[in-house]
Formats: C-alpha cells, structure tokens, sequence
C-alpha cells in the first residue's frame, strides 16, 4: 500500500475503534457505518474500499476499541504527508456520523470522537 491508501486504512480502524467505544459492533450499527462511509466518500470521489477491508479484519481479530484508535493514529501519524485539510474535515464528518448512527451516541463514544479531531487536526496543523 501507499501512504494515501494507508490513510484510508487508517480510518477504517477509526471507524471500527468509534463503533466499537460502547463495547460491541451490532450488525445493523456495521451496515449503517457502511452506509455514512460510502455516502461520504462518494461526495468526494474517494476510493474507500481499503477502510471496508480493514473493518472486516478487525471485527474478526476484535481488538479493543482502544487498541484500534491507537493503531489509526499511529497510521495517520506515519502517513500525515497524505493528510490534506479537506480529507481531515471529511474524516470528522465521518466519526460525527458513526457515533450518531444509532439513537443517542454514549460517552465513550462522543469521547472519542473529540480526541480524534484533536488528535488528527493536529497533524495537520
């Protein structure tokens, strides 16, 4: 892989570390990830089939919710040369999303999803 499909990669494991803050990943919550994914990412013509993939292999390895943050930022971390404001703001988008895909989002998972735009706002700033 390249650094931008590393990038990708990297919000996968985002996706699943978000989804996976309040303990489990229920079927229907990982179809309407897929779903905010795919909606997003086609309003910027972004392939994000490398994100798909790696969701599949972390809900059969299942790491922690917190294991796989620190995986993604250490991704983004090494790749950050890819990381353009405008994939950054779409990269919040998406988290917003996932957190608020089923009813209300928990705490861990609204925590979470402040430190990521902390944290990946800041490789870019």
């Amino acid at each position: 892989m390249h650094g931008l499909e590393n990038i990708y990669y990297a919000m996968g494991e985002m996706a699943y570390a978000i989804a996976k803050a309040d303990g489990t990943v229920q079927k229907e919550e990982r179809q309407k990830i897929q779903e905010i994914v795919l909606e997003q990412t086609k309003q910027h013509n972004i392939d994000f089939d490398f994100a798909e993939t790696i969701f599949l292999i972390l809900e059969k390895d299942d790491p922690d919710a917190e294991t796989s943050y620190e995986w993604a930022m250490q991704e983004f971390d090494e790749n950050k040369i890819h990381l353009t404001p405008q994939l950054v703001n779409q990269f919040i988008v998406i988290a917003d999303r996932i957190a608020d895909a089923f009813d209300l989002p928990s705490k861990k998972e609204d925590d979470m999803v402040a430190r990521f735009k902390i944290d990946i706002q800041a490789l870019i700033a």
